[in-house]
């Protein structure tokens, strides 16, 4: 079973004492240190705290200080963000799980919630143990493994508490502001029958104890007001009392929170927000402004190329009907003159049709008295010969 040891400790170097609860004295111009801030809670880490100047005509000294803190090795189950770990799940009973249950199958959970494997989070096959890679502080809590024994049995062969430290604050609560911190101890509640106690440290030193209550009652920490010395590492544990089980006298770490309490903001910093949402604002009036505008004006030159259009189209009109009426009149002269013409080339036809026949009639006649002529002038000729 996972289970943090009693000897081991979650605390500072004692020889870095100004890491937990240090003030330096008030100096001309300067502020109160605001408290250490260490980059690591275990295994040895960089130290850093600051002070604001109100007055830079008098402040004096350096506004940050640096040390060593936090050497002593971690305790097994508290890892910095981004290491590995392997969760084991049969543990010392692998062999008489696997005997006894060969087609046992294993289901993690974190913190009650069924943990599906993907790229962070892998279940080994062969003895179903959970491999976590580069684990971030959402990978904190109470992590249990649950055999399926037969088809309506089950047993929680493995219980572990995990926490990952981070390097950058969880959470920045402005100085006088409330912050909570969850402990993620309920499933130890459902799963011990007897008492639990839920204890939060701050740096190392105990915080708040809460002895006459249930950790499935106190789900968080709420602080009502913050102050700049609620700066730093608060940890949460879980210990059982008053049992004679296996499990008796044990504890576990289930969550560690990283806090930064800042200065409050300045009434120039308070204001920014506001004169940006004003400028945004008026920057959005301005726009909507420009761009009506413009729509308006695209519109207005739609309408006058389509008045323009439609002017020239009724111009086109016209004179396509002028022109056909034109052609019209033209095809009516044109008609008419073809109609004189043949009326003309009719009537001359006629007359020298007419003319050829007087003419031909007249020859005829003139022959006709021609040869009657001659036909007399014969005759007289033969009466004149037979008078002789």
């Amino acid at each position: 079973m996972m289970a943090a040891n009693n000897n081991q400790t979650y605390s500072y170097e004692n020889n870095h004492h100004h890491i937990v609860n240090s003030r330096a004295l008030d100096t001309k111009g300067w502020s109160e240190w605001m408290p250490w801030d260490c980059s690591v809670s275990c295994g040895g880490g960089k130290g850093t705290r600051s002070r604001i100047c109100f007055d830079p005509d008098v402040c004096k000294g350096p506004e940050e200080e640096h040390g060593p803190c936090n050497t002593k090795p971690c305790p097994k189950m508290l890892l910095q963000k981004g290491e590995d770990v392997t969760l084991h799940c049969k543990g010392s009973m692998k062999n008489a799980i696997d005997n006894r249950y060969p087609k046992a199958k294993a289901t993690w959970l974190l913190n009650g919630e069924v943990i599906y494997a993907d790229s962070k989070k892998k279940i080994i096959k062969d003895n179903q143990d959970l491999q976590i890679i580069n684990a971030v502080p959402e990978d904190s809590g109470v992590y249990t493994c649950v055999i399926q024994l037969e088809p309506k049995s089950t047993a929680t062969v493995s219980l572990s508490t995990l926490t990952v430290q981070n390097n950058i604050p969880d959470l920045i609560v402005e100085v006088g502001r409330p912050f909570r911190l969850l402990c993620n101890g309920i499933l130890l509640s459902r799963i011990f029958p007897s008492k639990l106690v839920q204890k939060w440290f701050h740096n190392s030193t105990l915080y708040k104890e809460f002895k006459d209550s249930n950790p499935r009652d106190e789900k968080e920490l709420n602080v009502k007001s913050s102050n700049y010395s609620d700066s730093g590492i608060w940890l949460c544990k879980i210990s059982e009392l008053g049992s004679k089980s296996i499990w008796s006298s044990r504890e576990w770490v289930t969550n560690v929170v990283r806090v930064q309490v800042r200065p409050p903001l300045t009434l120039i910093l308070r204001l920014i927000p506001y004169a940006i949402g004003s400028v945004v604002g008026l920057v959005l009036i301005t726009m909507i402004g420009l761009i009506y505008f413009i729509k308006a004006k695209i519109a207005s030159r739609r309408k006058g190329k389509a008045k323009i259009k439609k002017k020239k189209s009724a111009k086109i009109s016209k004179d396509s009907k002028q022109s056909k009426a034109k052609k019209k009149s033209e095809g009516k002269a044109g008609k008419d003159s073809k109609k004189s013409k043949g009326k003309k080339d009719k009537d001359s036809k006629k007359s020298k049709d007419k003319k050829d026949k007087d003419s031909k009639k007249s020859k005829g006649k003139k022959d006709k008295d021609s040869k009657k002529s001659k036909g007399n002038k014969d005759k007289d000729s033969k009466k004149s010969r037979k008078k002789k």
